[in-house]
């Protein structure tokens, strides 16, 4: 199994998690990442950061669930999720926090800029 496999294993798994109505009323945004598909993807490390960028262009929800589910990852769950591989390297500004429109349109310039030195 590659290591694009596994993320879209993991991906999927971790959307059928946030569909659940557990998370989609939770105030706590960890708990969005409290399943083994968010520990599956982390233990990519650094390498699942390129399908990480790659997951925010490809995917179209396929019903309302599953948008609210997209949502909770993209503006929450990504970010999260980088800062527990990457760790301080990244780290959303202040002045942003709060604003999920701004976190996913910083997040997307940070992953295309850390792709792109790991390509170097």
């Amino acid at each position: 199994m590659t290591i694009e496999d596994i993320f879209e294993e993991s991906f999927k798994q971790w959307i059928a998690h946030c569909e659940s109505l557990n998370v989609q009323v939770s105030s706590n945004p960890r708990t969005a990442t409290e399943c083994e598909a968010y520990k599956k993807i982390m233990t990519l490390g650094t390498k699942a950061l390129p399908l990480i960028r790659q997951a925010y262009n490809s995917r179209m929800p396929r019903n309302t669930i599953e948008l609210l589910a997209l949502e909770i990852i993209t503006t929450g769950g990504i970010p999260m999720l980088i800062h527990d591989i990457i760790g301080k390297e990244f780290d959303i500004p202040k002045e942003i926090s709060g604003n999920m429109t701004s976190i996913e349109e910083y997040t997307k310039q940070w992953l295309d800029e850390y792709v792109k030195t790991m390509e170097r």
